[in-house]
């Protein structure tokens, strides 16, 4: 029995849940994290809305985003896991000493005195 015009129209959402899952395991996401984006995916997409057209507007996305400090450091623990060593130097770089922008300051102004060979004391 052929399939009605509108139900042609209608995607069929398994085969495509199916489908995105597929292809962000595929990408490197994990099955759990695939499986989860996919249906908070689909259940986003308003009714009648196409799925492979739909765009979230601004509200939606922002609604969405919400990072907690929890997530936040998780990331960061991951991230400094995984990161090679001359950026975790940065990561894990404080703020310069007061006395240190001093000594900076003494020697572009001229007023530090060098005791190294070779160089002038003012």
């Amino acid at each position: 029995m052929p399939k009605a015009e509108a139900d042609l129209a209608e995607p069929d959402l398994a085969a495509l849940a199916r489908e995105w899952t597929a292809a962000m395991i595929a990408a490197g996401f994990s099955a759990a994290d695939a499986v989860r984006w996919t249906k908070d995916a689909l259940a986003a997409i308003p009714p009648g809305a196409d799925p492979m057209t739909w765009i979230p507007d601004g509200d939606t996305l922002a609604a969405s985003a919400v990072i907690d400090e929890a997530a936040i450091q998780d990331a960061q623990a991951d991230w400094h896991e995984h990161a090679p060593q001359e950026f975790k130097a940065l990561l894990d770089a404080k703020p310069a000493r007061r006395g240190h922008r001093k000594r900076t300051r003494a020697v572009q102004s001229g007023k530090h005195q060098s005791t190294s060979e070779g160089r002038k004391q003012p």
